[in-house]
């Protein structure tokens, strides 16, 4: 009891507590190919290996190159892999991904696929949220797409560090007309917004 810590929230589900059941995804390989090397490439797969180590409580490493006859998590987009592959096919709407696996005799992959490098952010996370969730992960290729380009919350803060429209308390961006020193909390934030597709 002396260890014990409670949680503020803060994370939302993002905490990725350990699910029950983590057997049921035994088959997801272990392995996180990730193609590309931009900033939100790299977001993508270190979220990929933080929420699945910690719901399945197995460890997941990250790389940057597969073999033919690696069993991997690929992460990529439309750009990537087309320079990897000179893949070919209809065009995904900008930020939507492409879920699935692909089963070619002992090799088990299972590909998320963005239009962009944000839809495959996206992807990573809904991968994530029905692993939380326990749900089923799609078979054959399921693809999702944002109904409205822009996704705002409606948030007003002050350079004083109140706050007109948000959540409770201070603000995170500003305090006594500046910007914080200490931006952990937005960084957090952003994480929690991206989760759940929200990109402005």
């Amino acid at each position: 009891s002396l260890t014990a810590q409670a949680e503020d929230g803060s994370q939302g589900w993002l905490r990725y507590a350990p699910i029950p059941n983590s057997a049921r995804y035994a088959n997801l390989p272990s392995k996180i190919v990730v193609l590309g090397n931009t900033a939100t490439d790299r977001a993508a797969a270190t979220e990929l290996q933080r929420g699945l180590a910690s719901m399945l409580g197995r460890p997941f490493t990250i790389s940057h190159e597969t073999g033919d006859n690696t069993n991997a998590i690929l992460l990529t987009n439309l750009a990537t892999l087309n320079k990897a592959f000179t893949a070919t096919g209809d065009k995904l709407p900008p930020e939507s991904f492409t879920l699935g696996e692909k089963i070619e005799g002992k090799t088990h992959r299972y590909i998320i696929l963005g239009a962009d490098p944000r839809g495959e952010l996206y992807g990573a996370f809904h991968l994530l949220s029905l692993v939380a969730s326990e749900q089923g992960l799609p078979t054959k290729p399921a693809t999702e797409s944002p109904s409205s380009s822009i996704r705002w919350v409606n948030q007003w803060d002050n350079l004083d560090g109140t706050i007109e429209r948000g959540y409770a308390g201070r603000s995170i961006f500003f305090d006594n007309g500046h910007v914080r020193t200490d931006l952990t909390r937005v960084h957090d934030y952003g994480r929690l917004l991206a989760s759940i597709g929200i990109n402005g």
